[in-house]
């Protein structure tokens, strides 16, 4: 077997050749498989004359004939090319007879070859994710609010009551004009709910919590505004305006005592709450920080290596973030139809999920390189642990599935995806070995370096 390469990156062409001598084992089998099995009326199994048969199956004949040599002799040049094979991406100008043999033109992406950057001391460090007691007292207040009934009162308003409310907004003593009619409440209503409040979370008009405190039912209310770049109505974004109305009614928030709180979260005592809202805080705080943390030795990694990958891992994975980032640029755009927006601009959302593909598939062989380097393997536990938490996250999703670890495995099989789980799992299990080890008691990452530093 001759054959022709020609390597440009992480791409390899070849043009395979195969004497008729090569070709000629493959070829007899294939001939007399359809003189024994092909039927051919008139004759009996096996007598028919190969011309005839050829005149009935030629396509066929042939079709198989390729085939057949293809899957044997393509593994064997890459193997005497001595390439490290991602894919086979192309495969075309087959040409094939018993005199000549066969010839064959293949494009295969194979592994890159580059220098690993250095990791083992990047300039990262840990912060601390000790959770104070103000953090939980903060929840707590939080759980306890979320559990409040609200009843009206002739009282004034404090922080967290509602508010019912009718009122008309000008601009400059003017009325505010070209406001869709599906958002024409925000600058006119007859009922409408504010929350009063120093500090409040959520408004749905600029300056109106902290206008409504000390009001009462009846009470004539005025305050100004300016909405923000962002607001959600287009048409008031950056006005300037002046609300003026009435209080229909004040409802106040009635907050559970500590028995009713305790029987509402299920626990037996209020330091039961206090432990398990620390815990949930907790890990919250050690989640953020490991994504904080996989966030930037990612982007270091990435920084200090600069190479050529294979062209379709890259597409594949580019694929795998396009609806991602058509999403993300939509409702930063803040469009409404969605879909019209991905049809105007899908050669900019290609390119920027190209990019990110680009970024996330040399991480791919960067982390493979650290873990061929430190030992660093992914084994049958690390899978089967990691499908039993995403089972579990299902059923709490749908307490009515019936989604098992074997079916999911084996629905990721199916569709190619294990191998992103068993590099999801590799990457975490790197990043875990590269993160510095911190010797502050406050600090949950206390592990040698060289060894797993993190648990989660």
């Amino acid at each position: 077997m001759k054959i022709e390469s020609k390597k440009d990156a992480c791409r390899v062409t070849m043009v395979v050749n195969a004497s008729a001598e090569e070709i000629r084992e493959d070829y007899d089998k294939v001939v007399k498989a359809f003189i024994k099995d092909a039927p051919i009326p008139g004759f009996r199994p096996g007598k028919a004359p190969l011309s005839v048969i050829k005149n009935r199956y030629g396509k066929e004949m042939q079709r198989e004939i390729e085939s057949r040599l293809i899957t044997r002799l393509l593994p064997e040049a890459i193997e005497q090319e001595k390439l490290d094979k991602v894919r086979v991406v192309d495969l075309s100008g087959v040409v094939c007879t018993a005199e000549t043999g066969i010839s064959f033109s293949c494009v295969v992406d194979v592994k890159p070859e580059f220098k690993l950057p250095k990791y083992q001391k990047l300039p990262v460090s840990v912060n601390s994710t000790e959770i104070e007691q103000e953090k939980v007292d903060d929840y707590i207040k939080m759980i306890r609010r979320s559990y409040a009934k609200s009843e009206e009162t002739e009282e004034a308003a404090k922080d967290g009551d509602y508010l019912e409310v009718s009122f008309e907004a000008t601009s400059g003593g003017k009325a505010i004009e070209g406001i869709p009619e599906e958002s024409s409440r925000y600058i006119k209503s007859d009922k409408f709910w504010f929350t009063a409040g120093e500090k409040p979370e959520h408004e749905s008009i600029p300056g109106s919590s902290k206008a409504m405190l000390g009001l009462k039912k009846g009470d004539d209310f005025a305050f100004d505004t300016k909405f923000p770049n962002d607001f959600m109505v287009e048409a008031l974004r950056k006005v300037k305006a002046t609300y003026t109305g009435k209080v229909i009614s004040v409802r106040a928030m009635i907050e559970p005592t500590d028995d009713e709180l305790i029987k509402a979260c299920y626990v037996d005592s209020m330091e039961q709450l206090n432990t398990k809202t620390r815990e949930m805080l907790q890990k919250r705080a050690d989640d953020e920080e490991k994504m904080r943390l996989t966030t930037e030795i990612s982007a270091l990694l990435i920084k200090k290596a600069s190479f050529d990958v294979p062209e379709s891992d890259v597409q594949i994975a580019a694929s795998e973030h396009v609806e991602e980032i058509a999403r993300k640029m939509a409702q930063d755009a803040k469009v409404e139809d969605i879909n019209a927006y991905v049809s105007e601009h899908k050669d900019e959302i290609r390119k920027a999920a190209e990019e990110k593909a680009l970024d996330d598939v040399r991480l791919r062989y960067i982390v493979a390189g650290i873990a061929e380097e430190q030992g660093i393997k992914v084994v049958e536990k690390d899978i089967n642990d990691e499908l039993a938490s995403a089972v579990q996250y299902m059923a709490m999703r749908d307490p009515k599935s019936k989604l098992t670890v074997a079916k999911l495995r084996e629905q990721l099989e199916e569709s190619g995806r294990i191998a992103m789980l068993v590099d999801q799992i590799l990457k975490t299990k790197v990043i875990d070995w590269i993160i510095p080890r911190r010797s502050s008691r406050s600090c949950r990452w206390g592990c040698p370096q060289r060894e797993r530093a993190v648990r989660w």
